[in-house]
């Protein structure tokens, strides 16, 4: 697990997608936050219907919350998704992103960490 994270922590284009995904989130709760649910001052992130449909207040890790606050900044609008898909050149596509891009991204960062087999509700 820690060559996986050190994957994502590598590649600026993606490694903060991966970290928000180390707070026990299912891949649609992490799809669905906007920015607005996310107090990087706390480190509190809102999921707005999860299992259940409930809502629940989870929080970063001390350690996690900087990197979000970068990807916030890179991002660059106080509204929308938090999580947004990054074209090949770095560029930021504003929407969001979709639960099976999630398990995409998994699947190759696990591959490159010579994971053999990994899926997302492992991280939980």
């Amino acid at each position: 697990m820690r060559a996986l994270w050190q994957i994502c922590a590598d590649d600026a284009t993606s490694g903060e997608n991966g970290i928000v995904l180390r707070v026990g989130l299912r891949r649609s709760e992490v799809v669905g936050l906007d920015l607005g649910n996310v107090n990087l001052a706390t480190g509190g992130i809102q999921v707005r219907s999860g299992k259940g449909s409930k809502d629940c207040l989870t929080y970063l890790s001390p350690s996690v919350i900087q990197r979000v606050r970068d990807w916030v900044e890179l991002h660059g609008h106080s509204t929308g998704p938090l999580l947004c898909p990054v074209h090949q050149v770095r560029h930021i596509l504003h929407c969001c992103m979709s639960a099976q891009a999630v398990l995409g991204i998994l699947q190759k960062r696990a591959t490159q960490a010579g994971i053999v087999a990994l899926s997302p509700h492992d991280l939980r």
